[in-house]
């Protein structure tokens, strides 16, 4: 419960952080709006936003509605991981552009630790799968139920 808590609490201020610098990099500079990648950031950050908050008001209804959808779930997984790609490539672009009212920020800097952690994150997660899945698809249907019965 309390690491749910944290992690929702955490995503909520992320998500803030980047809409809010988002939006004030519109009004302080014309430049850094002309990368391409602002306005899916900004959207897809929104539609997050939006998610997250949805399932504080409606845990319940939320859960059911997943489980009885799964494709929803997973198009939710794909705008997580296209937000934290566009996030990186966002952050990059700024960094090469080396305009001073945008990237003197202290929100550029932890928006780019938390981009270049949560990909980390991502590959160990998908290098994990792929071995399992390999070691797994490799043992005969016999050791396979074996393990399965020990498990239970």
């Amino acid at each position: 419960m309390v690491s749910y808590l944290f992690s929702t609490v955490f995503r909520i201020v992320t998500y803030g952080i980047i809409l809010a610098y988002v939006m004030r990099m519109k009004t302080l500079c014309g430049y850094c709006t002309q990368i391409k990648e602002t306005n899916w950031l900004f959207y897809l950050t929104a539609f997050l936003l939006v998610e997250v908050l949805i399932g504080i008001f409606f845990p319940l209804e939320i859960r059911k509605f997943l489980i009885e959808n799964p494709f929803f779930l997973f198009i939710i997984v794909l705008v997580n991981i296209a937000n934290i790609i566009i996030l990186y490539r966002f952050i990059n672009a700024m960094m090469i552009s080396q305009c001073k009212g945008c990237t003197q920020d202290w929100r550029r800097t932890y928006l780019y630790y938390y981009a270049r952690i949560v990909l980390i994150l991502y590959g160990i997660n998908i290098v994990l799968m792929i071995t399992a899945f390999t070691l797994l698809s490799g043992l005969p249907k016999n050791k396979l139920a074996g393990l399965i019965k020990k498990s239970k």
